[in-house]
């Protein structure tokens, strides 16, 4: 599956331990979910479920990104690895979407495991 969108890139969660250069990111623990034993890195292309958002969730709030992004339920079906619809709320006091007027949605997306 390789869907595309056009839009801007806006990086989001990532962080660095200096004395070990290990990545501290959202990013490493999705990739770790979708490599794990529920889907085994196939990708879940038929789809997420109700489980994989709660799952997601709960990695959004590990990293307090769960303040502006949410997984959008209504499209569960349409996402999958790396490739996560999601609901943003414009009305979080976040400096990271100061310099936009209105964004409601957007697909959260990472390196995928293949």
């Amino acid at each position: 599956m390789q869907p595309f969108m056009e839009g801007f890139y806006l990086p989001v969660g990532n962080d660095k331990i200096i004395e070990t250069n290990q990545l501290i990111s959202p990013e490493t623990d999705l990739s770790n979910y979708f490599k794990g034993e529920k889907y085994y890195g196939t990708g879940a292309i038929n789809g997420i479920d109700a489980d994989d958002a709660i799952m997601i969730n709960e990695i959004l709030y590990k990293y307090g990104l769960d303040d502006f992004i949410k997984v959008d339920i209504a499209k569960l079906k349409k996402s999958h690895e790396a490739w996560i619809y999601v609901t943003i709320d414009n009305n979080a006091n976040i400096d990271l979407l100061s310099n936009f007027d209105h964004i409601s949605e957007a697909i959260l997306t990472w390196t995928n495991g293949d």
